[in-house]
């Protein structure tokens, strides 16, 4: 796997659009389902995934090749319990 997440990321820096459906494809639903499984919400989940991957094209060079998977995991972990934590709570939930 660690020549796979090399390879990805050395395309995503280069420009290469389809390395990122190729990553989205591979662990895509692992961020999802991390991400729905913290914030119970899907509008959340969709964005929160969304901006994941959206950081690994914006800046590839930031994720170690060696721990990719860990690292997407980590950082939808962060993002939806940081959105949990923002989330505005209804009067019932009080």
């Amino acid at each position: 796997m660690i020549d796979w997440e090399c390879g990805v990321l050395e395309r995503i820096a280069a420009g290469d659009r389809s390395a990122l459906v190729d990553l989205h494809d591979r662990l895509g639903q692992q961020v999802r389902h991390r991400v729905q499984r913290i914030t119970d919400d899907v509008l959340a989940t969709e964005l929160i995934t969304i901006g994941v991957f959206a950081k690994v094209w914006n800046a590839p060079a930031e994720f170690a090749p060696n721990g990719l998977r860990c690292s997407l995991l980590l950082l939808a972990d962060r993002q939806a319990a940081g959105w949990t934590a923002d989330a505005p709570r209804s009067a019932s939930a009080l």
